[in-house]
């Protein structure tokens, strides 16, 4: 299936419009969060945690690989959801954001995006995705540089491709270990993922 152009390069005036997508589904997840805080009389932190997993976050990553912020402002909204959350949780409230999500095992939705990102890299790589591979990537042939699915970054100039989703991913997509990038299928993939360190 053929990509738009337009969504391949976007306009460099699209960045404003993510950010206007943002601040929507930011007020979204704000107002079902606190339905959920009304709705849940247990204080139980698996079955909250549970809960905004399932009703909260996916708004908030829905289709992230298109719009993934790279505006610090941006990036601090999103997470603020979080961290809002993460303080409802009365047993760890007053521990700093990092360790509240420690204690509750989960990541930062920043580095959730990028874990979606990836999969979806994975997913067009080995063409398990209808997206047409050679639109979005091209395959390094160098045998001697990283694992035989690296790919070549293409130099850019302007942030509207320089933030895409296509030029973002592919640095930490080729310091990925063998082992991860040729695992046998996308669950297999994210398994393995778990245990790799990224910097959000």
């Amino acid at each position: 299936m053929a990509i738009p152009e337009k969504l391949i390069f976007p306009h460099p005036e699209r960045k404003y419009l993510f950010s206007n997508h943002i601040l929507s589904i930011t007020k979204k997840a704000y107002s079902k969060s606190f339905l959920l805080s009304r709705c849940f009389l247990s204080k139980n932190p698996s079955l909250l945690k549970s809960a905004f997993s399932a009703y909260v976050r996916p708004l908030l990553e829905y289709a992230s690989p298109i719009w993934s912020p790279h505006l610090v402002k941006d990036i601090k909204r999103l997470e603020k959801v979080q961290r809002l959350f993460s303080k409802t949780i009365l047993s760890c409230r007053h521990l700093p954001y990092a360790t509240r999500l420690q204690c509750l095992s989960l990541p930062s939705l920043s580095l959730r995006r990028t874990h979606i990102d990836l999969c979806t890299c994975y997913r067009i790589v080995h063409c398990l995705s209808s997206l047409e591979s050679g639109l979005f990537f091209t395959r390094r042939h160098t045998a001697n540089r990283g694992h035989p699915f690296s790919l070549v970054k293409p130099p850019v100039r302007l942030d509207s491709t320089k933030f895409s989703f296509q030029s973002r991913v592919i640095d930490i997509w080729n310091s990925l270990p063998m082992a991860v990038v040729s695992a046998v299928s996308l669950v297999s993939f994210k398994s393995k993922l778990k245990y790799i360190t990224i910097t959000d």
